[in-house]
């Protein structure tokens, strides 16, 4: 189950990327929190911990790497 709930977080995260050109760490935390337990009742929320270490799975996985928007070079 816990391979489920990690695809689950990484679809619901690169979604909310994608949809935004900057989003915090802490409201990405709390987004992925909410819609995973009000879609899939099962299923524990989301810490800033877990986040980093799906944004390395994404990394690792896809090699898409998300860099802030002040942070990207021009």
């Amino acid at each position: 189950m816990a391979k489920i709930n990690q695809i689950r977080r990484l679809a619901i995260i690169v979604s909310k990327l994608n949809s935004k050109h900057y989003v915090p760490a802490e409201e990405l935390v709390d987004y992925v929190s909410c819609t995973i337990r009000a879609r899939y009742s099962d299923t524990a929320g989301c810490t800033l911990r877990t986040l980093q270490r799906d944004f390395r799975t994404i990394e690792e996985l896809f090699g898409y790497l998300w860099i802030p928007t002040e942070n990207r070079p021009t």
